[in-house]
C-alpha cells in the first residue's frame, strides 16, 4: 500500500552506464526520503521501446492515513463498514484486498489489489456481496 511521490533529479553529468544512473537515482530517492520521514524507498525499472522507464515509490504514511479517512467516509455514505478497509476476500480462487478508493469515479469507487499486486475496481455492492453479511451485519473475513 505504497505511496507513490515523484521524485525530479537533475543530472547535470551524463552517466556512465544505465546501472550507474539507476544507483545515482536511488541514492538521490533515498536522500529525499531520509529528509522527508519516509521510512521506505524501491526503485523498478523496465525496458520501452523508447529506451528504459524507472518508476520510483516511496512509502508516505501520511498518504496512507487519508486514504484510510476517505475510504470510512464513503463507505458510510454506500452502507459499508468503514472497518473493511484493507481486509481481504476470496473471489472466482483469487485473494483481493480493499486498497483504496476513487472518489471521482461514478461507479466502481473501490480499489481492491490482488495477490500479485495488480490493482482493480469495483463497486459498493460487490464489497458487501463478499465481506458484509447482510442478515447479521457483521464483517466476514476470509
Amino acid at each position: 500500500m505504497n505511496g507513490r511521490k515523484n521524485v525530479y533529479t537533475n543530472m547535470s553529468k551524463k552517466p556512465q552506464s544505465l546501472g550507474a544512473f539507476q544507483s545515482d537515482l536511488l541514492r538521490r530517492a533515498e536522500s529525499f526520503a531520509n529528509a522527508n520521514d519516509y521510512p521506505d524507498v524501491s526503485i523498478g525499472r523496465r525496458e520501452t521501446e523508447k529506451g528504459y522507464r524507472f518508476t520510483i515509490d516511496i512509502v508516505v504514511p501520511e498518504l496512507q492515513e487519508y486514504r484510510q479517512s476517505l475510504f470510512a467516509r464513503l463507505a458510510k455514505m454506500n452502507g459499508v463498514h468503514p472497518d473493511v478497509f484493507g481486509k481481504s476476500f476470496k473471489r472466482k480462487s483469487l485473494v483481493f484486498t480493499i486498497t483504496g478508493v476513487r472518489p471521482n469515479a461514478t461507479k466502481n469507487q473501490v480499489e481492491i489489489t490482488n495477490q500479485n499486486g495488480k490493482v482493480y475496481v469495483c463497486g459498493w455492492d460487490m464489497i458487501r456481496k463478499h465481506l458484509v453479511d447482510d442478515e447479521q451485519d457483521v464483517i466476514r473475513v476470509h
